[in-house]
């Protein structure tokens, strides 16, 4: 969708009367429908949560560990834990891996920090079945709407064969617009990929900041023609803008609100 069809869909949007914004002429959701929507929120908050807790954990490691162990360093993957989330940066050890630091955000700040050392404990069995799924995608590969490098979040399906998501978002280029094409994901068994997306078909920034001649967007607005209903990259713009997010789906003929109430997602479909 080009940014005039965007902002087409806000002024349609921001005309609309309360009256004519209700659910009570929107076609039903089926149960199937539902359960995604569910999926979708959950997926989408743990996007947020963990991008958050890497993003403040990063900047605690950068403080902390020496020059030579930042070298050494090949990623990071994220875990929960009680009071909040693990960021466990790891380097290559033999044909393994170890840690190097380690911090734990509770979702404000951090909270505990960890360089490990010669003699440390060893990365638990989910710690290295996480970067193992993170080693097995090929980001390279991927069509890209910026030459900035890549955001990856890595964390559990929730799937019952107990299967892995690697995301890989577009990195966010300025404060003022949030980006909504380029972002995939991969999900990964057993380091194998057992099946990959795309959730655009192009590439799409919205504005999420006001300038000296634009207002700030009350909402972002947008078009989806590849999933019935919302998905987990919907719900993480929602919280990463602060914005609602109006998401207009062709088949069925829908548009959806993403919002946070009470510190928690929410969607659901609106009549337009």
């Amino acid at each position: 969708m080009t940014r005039s069809i965007a902002v087409f869909w806000v002024l349609v949007l921001l005309s609309l009367s309360p009256a004519q914004a209700q659910r009570s002429n929107v076609s039903p959701v089926s149960a199937e429908e539902s359960a995604a929507v569910d999926v979708a929120l959950r997926l989408g908050q743990d996007i947020f949560r963990y991008d958050r807790a890497a993003w403040f954990a990063t900047d605690a490691m950068l403080e902390n560990v020496s020059n030579a162990v930042k070298g050494e360093i090949r990623g990071w993957i994220v875990t929960e834990e009680l009071g909040g989330l693990r960021v466990t940066f790891w380097k290559k050890e033999g044909d393994g891996y170890a840690g190097a630091y380690s911090a734990k955000f509770d979702g404000k700040t951090i909270v505990g920090r960890h360089i490990y050392g010669p003699e440390s404990d060893a990365l638990s069995a989910e710690q290295i079945k996480l970067i193992c799924a993170g080693q097995t995608p090929n980001p390279r590969e991927l069509p890209r709407c910026t030459n900035l490098p890549m955001n990856s979040v890595i964390l559990p399906s929730g799937k019952p064969s107990g299967s892995v998501y690697v995301y890989y978002l577009t990195a966010q280029r300025s404060a003022l617009s949030i980006p909504m094409g380029g972002h995939h994901r991969y999900e990964v068994l057993d380091g194998q990929v057992i099946s990959d997306r795309k959730f655009t078909n192009s590439c799409l920034e919205l504005p999420i900041q006001g300038t000296e001649t634009k207002k700030k967007p009350e909402a972002l607005v947008l078009s989806h023609v590849l999933d019935p209903v919302p998905t987990e990259i919907h719900v993480f713009a929602m919280f990463a803008s602060g914005l609602p997010v109006y998401a207009v789906i062709s088949e069925p003929d829908r548009m959806w609100k993403i919002e946070r109430v009470g510190g928690w997602p929410r969607a659901e479909p609106v009549e337009f």
